[in-house]
């Protein structure tokens, strides 16, 4: 089968078009598709400028669309993540669902590299992310970091009682303190990177 030639341009102008319908008719999904890909980039950057190995977090067009296109399947989903909690094993494998709906919708789009970026979102380097398995990219790390400090920082699920900023702070790292995939002045990096970019983007 010949490869797939992407337009990026014509993508991008996909995903700005998106993320305006989201704004005005989905909000509060439009705080989480959107900051994930904001957050993801801004990790990314500062730790690009901070590290002697910056190669590890230059993001191609494939990791950028893959941060904002992450969480796209929450909109298959969307009555089970307002639940006010998530009361059972059946509550959580619905939540999870929408890795697969995210990679699934993308690959089906020709967007082969986008969705598998996708798909391991969640993975964690000890292997006991939502599917199970091992992750070991850099950059697919920093996805996840971003994606889970904003699900416990934004009221996008929890509505009554987000987590505090320290609290997320340790929820999204866990996996990562005492991983080699991250180094310790990687994580420092990571950690006044959220705080700044919380600071700016999401405290009130």
């Amino acid at each position: 089968m010949d490869s797939i030639v992407i337009n990026y341009e014509r993508e991008f102008e996909k995903l700005e078009s998106m993320l305006v319908n989201l704004r005005i008719l989905k909000p509060l999904l439009y705080k989480k598709i959107y900051h994930t890909g904001s957050l993801f980039q801004y990790l990314a950057n500062e730790l690009e400028k901070n590290e002697l190995n910056s190669d590890n977090f230059v993001l191609d067009n494939d990791y950028i669309l893959a941060g904002y296109y992450a969480n796209i399947g929450f909109l298959a989903i969307e009555d089970s993540i307002y639940k006010d909690n998530y009361t059972n094993e059946n509550d959580l494998q619905i939540i999870k669902r929408h890795v697969k709906i995210s990679a699934d919708l993308l690959h089906e789009k020709g967007l082969k590299n986008i969705g598998d970026i996708v798909k391991l979102h969640h993975e964690k380097p000890n292997g006991s992310g939502f599917l199970r398995e091992q992750n070991t990219n850099k950059k697919i790390a920093i996805l996840n970091i971003a994606d889970e400090f904003l699900d416990s920082i934004l009221p996008y699920k929890r509505p009554e009682s987000p987590m505090v900023y320290e609290e997320a702070i340790e929820f999204c790292l866990n996996g990562y303190q005492s991983m080699l995939i991250l180094n310790h002045q990687e994580i420092r990096t990571i950690k006044q990177s959220l705080f700044e970019y919380f600071s700016k983007n999401i405290r009130e």
